[in-house]
């Protein structure tokens, strides 16, 4: 029986890619199961092909570049799903599945398989674009002045740890520092000034393709910031704090009550003649020259006295008042203002509260104090710092005043009952000494009070035995003190309460003091240990009288050493955790920062421990040196001289032993590198800012000098030394070259430095060699002549007249200084420089914006001289330019002269003339006319005020016969041209006509006249003919009757006489078109008419 199953068919497909991987599941019409084979995935097609082995069809691949084979016992299937992944496939290529027949079977019956392109197909995505580090600047949104630096914020999308220098520029700047936050996102780039201008629009750019994140994610293109505006024509500034009349407890806190002021500060760089030092107050003006300089050390101090004030001095009003100070000269541009605000305060504080009146002052509470502002305490000799409390029973307490007396904000004195030690049942008066001052240094009004105390006993004190750190097992004693001799009530049992939860217990009562024990358990661990509960003293202990000890007479605060020497803290310690791993301290960090590199063969590590542990330094089991924590946990230890660590890296541990005896497990490691190796000393040491005529002369007028070099180590910092002094601060690249610029502006002359260089270590070179160079920014006295345009470049009718179409003309001068730069400006724009030579001579050749041509328009020229310095002259007496390169677009007319247009017509262009003359029209107003025959110009014209013009060609330029396309051709002042005319056809024939027969017939007594041409009887003609019975005349003016032409080349006419004639003609008597004279030949003619 044959089976009606159908054979297994494919419904659909799907297709999914995932991280680099494709999951394919074909869904089939029936269940499926495995058969034998594999399942091809690829970019290239299949054959079918005869396994030699077996016999049997197999599929092969051809012409792939990917293929992926997927054996079917690796295929999952699911009814009448398989599928299958296949892995590091192309991104966005399309890929075929085929599988031969029998690789699946369905219901007993084989799959027939995939072997075409096209059945199952799919494509797989394309490649995500390559990440690229991004970044955005954010820049401070102000001038950058002399004296002011601006802050660049670059926040990058990873963090970057490096950023090399050369990455980073600025227009009419230069970079004076650049720090990365903790995590790398964040770079903060200083850029100070770097040269005198005034630019309203400059940018800080970021080269992007230098710099990659710590994941290797590099950056791409150029990023710019917003513009900035520099201002730095005045090159020196005043330094940022001005001085005043500070009076009060602090001379720095911006509070005074003095109102007439004194104001003085320091001047970095020195004043040109036309810049003076402006200062304001509260917005009035001071008199510049009463603001007085002197030199200080290496530079100047500035100094104004209100006092020297003819008139009405500036004085300062209650509250804030303003002073500002800058530097400006006589065109407005001027320094960063410094600005320095103060406080005008002459009202005496006053006391607000006090315990002044009481009856029933518990000894053991505060003595407290406010006042209406805030009060502080001026030292004075002898017992300046000392208050006194006197008793009504003749006692005299001394309370010695400290800050700590008195509040954070400076309104509240506390005096507490261990310091005052009151007695019960006692009136006491306290007198307040006018050394209490507000900020402005007012004093406060001598004030007295009186107060009387309660009775009854009072705990003053509580005292502890040992160290104040306790481990397991440690017994702690607290002794409390009374002001009075105590004992317990009845069989009451005073306790403490500790702020661990545990309890000190009663032990025993001496006099004035009670014990307590506490015996410290594991767990127990406590920093800072208080009594926190006194409830278990209250109503529990009395006094000789039986008075009890009341709640509010407990009035210890503290706990103190064992000798009443001072409030101590307690730590319960039971433990001690391992600290943090080390840092190299600051003061052992000789390079960077964080980079852990040092020239110090004995350095302090430091880092954060339980407050007063003993850190102990380790390299491995070997203990190099130990140093103690503060009370904030925060150590510094020292690796001891005996075990100095040589060059090269060091792995160091700390561990912690803390007050109670813990000791730690070891930290992390710390990778120490030692270099105390010295670099070579500089060679090679350039002013990178020579400007002027040569770069190498060492003579410049930039004042923030620059110096460069190369054979740094990498990534060095380069000191500029000024004798002893720090003048500048540069690095160095990977690559070892470096640049370094001075931080202030350097007065004229000759100034001398040395270059060190840093390692990373910190460790310093010797000093260069000396470099000297020579500052000049004083400007030539004279500026040179007046530019020329040259004749090259002066097109159009005249020379000299300073209109040209050329857009890149030539000037050319004399006089100039000799064998030194010349630039030459265009409305106030450099268009180019020259060198002059042993003459003054130049030669310069402009160039418009982005040395490209220039436009249309007029141009005010000048010519700046520089010397040596580079420093520029005045401008010459200036040149007006006009550059035209728009063509004249008026229509030209062109005709020939009549007087030219010889033979028969005067306007039918056909003339024997050679030389003619043509005229015309439309022309501008005396503007240049060109005639071109052909395309040869033979020769111009000018054209008068209407625009006519009318040009003869010379004899050296006749013009052969033949026709002639001539046109006319105008050019402007400028020399451009405009348009050629429309042509006009000229003929120019000189050739005369030739007699070639002559003809008698008796039919109708014809006779005529065969020339070579087209002719005509001209008007002067004549002809007579003659014989024996007489003659006859023959006249152009007799046309109609006697004579005619006819084919255009033979002359007839009519006669009347017969027998033998002679015909005669007058010279010119026949001419052709164009006037040409004929050839008659012989002087008569012999004719014979029967």
């Amino acid at each position: 029986m044959t089976s009606t199953t159908a054979a297994p068919a494919l419904l659909t497909k799907s297709f999914t890619t995932t991280a680099g991987k494709t999951h394919i599941d074909l869904a089939f019409s029936t269940t499926m199961s495995k058969g034998g084979g594999s399942i091809f995935v690829t970019d290239g097609a299949v054959q079918t092909v005869i396994n030699r082995s077996t016999g049997q069809p197999e599929l092969r691949v051809v012409g792939a570049t990917v293929t992926r084979e997927i054996p079917v016992s690796q295929v999952s299937i699911n009814g009448a799903h398989v599928e299958f992944d296949a892995s590091g496939l192309a991104a966005g290529r399309a890929y075929n599945v085929f599988m031969g027949s029998g690789t699946l079977v369905g219901d007993g019956r084989a799959f027939a398989g995939i072997s075409a392109p096209g059945q199952v197909v799919f494509t797989t995505p394309e490649a995500a674009p390559a990440p690229a580090l991004g970044a955005t600047i954010d820049i401070e949104d102000r001038t950058l002045r002399a004296g002011e630096d601006l802050t660049v914020t670059v926040t990058f999308s990873e963090a970057v740890t490096a950023l090399n220098q050369d990455a980073v520029s600025a227009e009419h700047a230069r970079i004076k520092g650049m720090s990365a936050s903790a995590d790398g996102l964040t770079w903060t780039i200083t850029i100070g000034a770097a040269d005198s201008i005034d630019s309203a629009s400059n940018l800080l750019r970021l080269d992007m393709s230098q710099i990659a994140s710590t994941g290797g994610l590099r950056g791409s293109g150029m990023l710019a910031s917003r513009p900035y505006a520099v201002d730095t024509i005045v090159d020196a500034w005043l330094t940022p704090h001005i001085s005043v009349s500070d009076t009060g407890p602090f001379d720095n806190d911006g509070i005074t009550y003095d109102r007439t002021q004194t104001a003085s500060g320091f001047l970095a760089g020195s004043l040109a003649a036309d810049e003076h030092i402006e200062l304001t107050i509260n917005g009035r003006s001071v008199d510049p020259a009463l603001v007085h300089l002197e030199v200080a050390g290496e530079g100047w101090s500035w100094t104004y006295d209100a006092n020297d004030e003819t008139g009405e001095p500036p004085v300062f009003g209650e509250g804030e008042n303003t002073i500002v100070a800058r530097i400006v000269n006589a065109d407005g541009h001027g320094s960063a203002a410094v600005v320095q605000r103060i406080t005008l305060d002459t009202i005496a504080p006053s006391i607000a509260t006090s315990p002044h009146g009481a009856t029933d002052l518990a000894v053991g509470a505060d003595i407290v104090i406010t006042f209406d502002e805030a009060v502080y305490w001026q030292d004075q000799e002898g017992d300046g710092d000392v208050l006194h409390l006197f008793g009504d029973n003749d006692t005299v307490i001394k309370v010695v005043l400290s800050a700590a007396n008195f509040s954070e904000d400076g309104r509240t004195l506390t005096i507490k009952p261990a310091d005052h030690k009151l007695q019960a049942d006692t009136g006491y008066s306290l007198r307040l000494p006018e050394n209490l001052l507000d900020l402005a240094g007012n004093p406060l009004q001598s004030y007295e009070m009186a107060f009387h105390t309660v009775g009854g006993p009072s705990a003053v004190r509580v005292f502890v035995d040992g160290d104040g750190s306790y481990r397991a097992g440690e017994t702690l004693t607290f002794r409390i003190r009374f002001d009075e001799a105590v004992r317990t009530v009845g069989d009451a049992v005073p306790t403490l309460g500790l702020s661990n939860g545990a309890q000190a217990q009663f032990a025993a009562v001496n006099g004035t003091e009670m014990s307590f024990t506490y015996t410290v358990a594991n767990g127990d661990d406590k920093a800072g240990l208080a009594i926190s509960d006194t409830s278990g003293l209250a109503g529990k202990v009395q006094d000789i009288a039986g008075n009890l000890l009341a709640a509010d007479h407990i009035v210890f605060s503290g706990i103190y050493d064992n000798l009443g020497h001072g409030i101590i803290g307690i730590d319960i310690d039971t433990a001690a955790a391992a600290p943090a791993a080390p840092l190299l301290a600051n003061a052992s960090n000789s390079g960077s920062l964080l980079d852990n590199i040092t020239s110090d063969r004995t350095p302090t590590l430091a880092g954060s421990a339980e407050a007063h542990a003993l850190v102990e330094i380790y390299k491995g089991a070997t203990l190099l040196g130990s140093g103690y924590a503060d009370a904030g946990g925060n150590w510094e230890a020292t690796v001891a001289l005996e075990h100095a660590l040589a060059d090269g890296l060091h792995e160091l541990t700390v561990r912690q032993v803390d007050k109670a005896g813990n000791a730690s497990s070891a930290s992390g490691l710390i990778a120490l590198t030692i270099d105390a190796s010295a670099p070579a000393a500089l060679a090679g040491v350039f002013l990178a800012s020579d400007t002027g005529v040569s770069n190498s002369d060492r003579i410049t007028r930039e004042n923030y000098a620059v110096l460069s070099g190369t054979g740094a180590e990498a990534n060095a910092v380069i000191n500029i030394m000024n004798g002893a002094a720090l003048a500048g601060v540069g690095t160095s690249d990977a690559n070892g070259n470096w640049t370094a610029s001075v931080d202030a502006p350097l007065q004229e002359g000759v100034h001398t430095v040395t270059v060190l260089q840093l390692d990373k270590a910190g460790n310093s070179s010797a000093a260069s060699t000396p470099l000297s160079f020579t500052i000049d920014r004083t400007a030539p006295e004279t500026a040179p002549p007046a530019p020329v345009l040259a004749a090259v470049s002066d097109t159009g009718i005249l020379d000299n007249d300073g209109i040209t179409s050329d857009t890149t003309p030539t000037f050319t001068g004399t006089g100039a200084m000799a064998n030194t730069i010349v630039g030459l400006y265009l409305n106030d724009r450099a268009a180019g420089t020259a060198m002059t030579n042993a003459l003054g001579n130049w030669t310069i050749t402009a160039l418009g914006d982005g040395e490209g041509g220039l436009v249309d328009g007029n141009y005010s020229v000048g010519l700046k001289q520089f010397d040596v310095a580079g420093n520029a002259s005045d401008y010459s007496a200036l040149f007006n330019l006009v550059v035209d390169i728009s063509a004249p677009v008026t229509a030209l007319t062109l005709d020939l002269a009549a007087a030219s247009d010889s033979g028969a017509s005067a306007i039918d262009n056909l003339t024997k003339v050679t030389t003619p003359t043509f005229s015309g029209s439309g022309a501008a107003a005396n503007g240049q006319v060109a005639l071109l025959v052909g395309a040869t110009e033979i020769g111009c014209a000018t054209a008068d005020a209407l625009g006519n013009w009318s040009f003869t060609i010379e004899a050296g330029k006749a013009l052969a016969d033949g026709v002639h396309q001539v046109r006319v051709r105008q050019y402007d002042a400028a020399g451009n041209a405009g348009a050629d005319s429309n042509p006009l056809a000229v003929t120019i024939d000189t050739a005369a006509p030739t007699l070639v027969d002559v003809n008698g017939s008796l039919i109708g007594r014809k006779f005529a006249l065969t020339f070579t041409e087209a002719i005509r009887f001209s008007p002067s003609g004549r002809f007579e003919l003659g014989g024996l019975f007489g003659n006859e005349v023959f006249e152009s003016s007799g046309q109609g009757n006697s004579w005619q032409i006819t084919d255009g080349n033979m002359l007839n006419f009519n006669i009347s006489l017969t027998g033998f004639l002679r015909l005669q003609a007058n010279n010119g008597s026949v001419e052709d078109m164009a006037g040409n004279a004929a050839v008659i030949g012989v002087p008569d003619w012999p004719i014979t008419i029967i």
